[in-house]
């Protein structure tokens, strides 16, 4: 991920956030600080802790405007966000389709309960040797929403399956999954640089993406 940033040129990396829950503001600071504390670790797990200093989540913040979001609207959301930031930017840059400008987040009130309502472990009942002592509690089970700009949304009509409607849509591709937020980053951050990085990932809601 190091060469691949410096190659394109852009030091920051990150995907962009959009808050769409508003119930709580204390379990929405829960939920970033548990988001950075998991991209702290699989950093220096790397030996690539600088790498941190350069994160920038772009958190959107707007309850007037977000609470309550649809996918969807976030996505128009994403694309205006998009068209600003690379104004003036270098064709280099661009070309690169980093993931920061071709994805975004997405947080309703049950990705953010998923993440920060999960179960603390129990601790090890007895001493094993060469146990990561550091290493976050590891839940499964909290999610986002990994939205993708541009998607097929003809991909699977006619595949003669009959697929369950996910916010109102019955095609196999509904142009967002679900990734564990503890794999967030930096792994699925550069599993994404890669050109079917998205395919790859895609399960279909409410399954998890495959990582």
């Amino acid at each position: 991920m190091k060469c691949l940033t410096e190659e394109c040129g852009d030091n920051v990396w990150g995907l962009t956030i959009y808050r769409c829950t508003y119930s709580d503001d204390s379990a929405w600071t829960r939920f970033m600080a548990i988001i950075n504390e998991r991209t702290r670790y699989s950093l220096d797990r790397q030996s690539l802790p600088e790498l941190f200093t350069t994160l920038d989540w772009n958190v959107q913040d707007d309850r007037r405007l977000l609470d309550g979001a649809t996918v969807d609207f976030v996505r128009e959301r994403f694309k205006l966000w998009k068209a600003e930031a690379l104004k003036g930017v270098d064709e280099r840059l661009i070309k690169c389709a980093l993931p920061r400008h071709n994805h975004c987040i997405h947080v309703d009130e049950a990705a953010l309960r998923s993440v920060v309502d999960a179960p603390e472990p129990p601790p090890p009942k007895f001493h094993i040797p060469g146990l990561d002592t550091k290493r976050p509690p590891m839940n499964l089970d909290g999610y986002v929403n990994l939205v993708a700009e541009v998607w097929d949304e003809d991909e699977g009509r006619d595949s003669g399956v009959d697929e369950p409607e996910v916010d109102g849509e019955d095609y196999a591709d509904v142009g967002y999954c679900r990734v564990q937020a503890d794999y967030l980053a930096p792994t699925v951050y550069v599993q994404l640089m890669e050109q079917q990085g998205y395919r790859w990932l895609y399960n279909r809601p409410p399954g998890m993406a495959y990582i």
